[in-house]
Formats: structure tokens, sequence, C-alpha cells
């Protein structure tokens, strides 16, 4: 293990102490066994967005205009958009 140290807000150290006591824990196994799992669950969640990106592939979506790449903000914002007003 790696010694290290942080700093807690008394609320959340009076909530770790109160934990630890109901447990019969150490605070330090406590801290250790919240983090394990607050990690554990974070590496669930898929945060890059790659998962739904693979969905929009798979809606096989065809058609729409051709210059869409180009005009997107026109289509989205309309021709009052100052990108495009600039464009014209």
């Amino acid at each position: 293990m790696v010694r290290t140290q942080i700093y807690l807000d008394k609320k959340l150290h009076k909530e770790l102490t109160e934990l630890a006591k109901q447990t019969r824990k150490s605070m330090a196994r406590v801290a250790r066994e919240l983090l394990h799992e607050g990690i554990k669950r974070g590496k669930l969640v898929d945060q890059t967005g790659i998962k739904i990106l693979e969905s929009i592939t798979h809606l096989e979506l065809t058609g729409g205009p051709v210059d869409l790449s180009t005009n997107h903000d026109h289509y989205l914002y309309g021709k009052n958009h100052l990108k495009y007003a600039q464009d014209l």
C-alpha cells in the first residue's frame, strides 16, 4: 500500500467516522472500500461516448441534403445564424 493524505470537509469526516464505528472498521479501511467501489462504478460508465456513436451508426440513416456536412449550422439554426449569414 502507498500512504497518502486527503482533506475532508467536516461533514464528510463525521460521516466516515460514524460509518467506521458502525461497521467496526478503521476509517482508512472504510475509505479504501468506498474508493474501490466508486472507481469500479466509474469504470462501468462509458464517458467516451463510443457506445452512443456506435448505436447511431446502426441506425443506417440515409438521405438528407447533400451539403449537410458543410452547412450543418444553417440546418440546425436557420438562415439567420451568424456564421451562415457571413458566408453569403
